[in-house]
């Protein structure tokens, strides 16, 4: 049976049974709603309360209403853990970029001892090797270059360098425009630390040949210089940390490079021994 509740309410289906009073010759429908849900009820312009309190309609609706909002928040929940699946998937990527990118500005040990929020002290290492390098007129040819070009011939040349530190098994320090140091012997210690400099020498010494001065096209040519002793090595500064090194080690072979001849590898007597 169909029935009108309002005038903008949809048709409601009614369910029940007739009863018939003898006493006044007429018949008794006793029904209910036929709804499954709140939102039927809504339509038909009808409320909750208006459902019989014996009616088992109420229930069911109020089952199905549990039931469809229990759905929606498993729904919801499973949304919400893809999506922290996601970020959790995007910050281990990022902590890994991070971490590699640590491990190329700093030693891998003490990186790692940073990311383990360990503290690096400062370390006395009793016999390390280090070499210092420029570029033969650079000022000069930083005068009659472009900005531009003087990067990019850097850059070309460095990323060679930087193929050869771990091959011999050296550590690049820093660089300081056309400035680069290296260092043999810490934080790992070797014995083998002057052959693995000069090494480096070596290849760097190769691949300057290589590369060609951007004001004339002629290849680089450099000076370097090597000093071994022993130097104090510590982690400087909390923002963009630095791996340095002290001592009179990193000031005697600054000078050997900066008096060294051009296209040649100086060494001083205690590295060739």
């Amino acid at each position: 049976m169909k029935f009108m509740c309002r005038r903008d309410a949809v048709p409601l289906s009614l369910r029940g049974q007739m009863i018939y009073l003898r006493e006044s010759d007429s018949l008794l429908f006793l029904c209910s709603p036929r709804v499954k849900q709140l939102q039927d009820l809504e339509r038909a312009g009808l409320y909750l309360s208006d459902i019989p309190l014996h009616d088992a309609t109420r229930g069911l609706i109020m089952i199905g209403q549990a039931a469809e909002s229990e759905f929606i928040n498993s729904v919801h929940l499973e949304e919400f853990i893809l999506e922290l699946q996601s970020v959790q998937k995007s910050l281990e990527e990022e902590k890994q970029r991070m971490a590699g990118l640590l491990r190329e500005m700093l030693p891998i040990s003490v990186a790692d001892s940073l990311m383990a929020g360990q503290m690096v002290e400062a370390e006395r290492f009793e016999s390390v090797t280090i070499l210092f390098s420029d570029i033969v007129e650079f000022t000069s040819m930083c005068s009659r270059s472009e900005p531009m070009e003087i990067v990019n011939m850097l850059n070309k040349l460095y990323s060679c360098f930087d193929q050869c530190v771990d091959q011999n098994q050296v550590f690049k320090v820093e660089t300081i425009g056309d400035a680069y140091m290296v260092v043999g012997g810490l934080p790992q210690r070797n014995t083998t630390h002057a052959e693995c400099v000069a090494n480096q020498g070596l290849d760097m010494m190769y691949y300057c040949r290589r590369v060609c001065r951007p004001d004339n096209g002629n290849p680089i040519r450099m000076r370097v210089g090597i000093h071994s002793g022993n130097v104090v090595a510590g982690i400087v500064g909390v923002r963009m940390p630095r791996y340095c090194l002290f001592g009179n080690t990193v000031n005697i072979a600054s000078r050997v490079e900066s008096n060294g001849v051009p296209s040649r590898i100086q060494v001083t007597e205690y590295t060739y021994k």
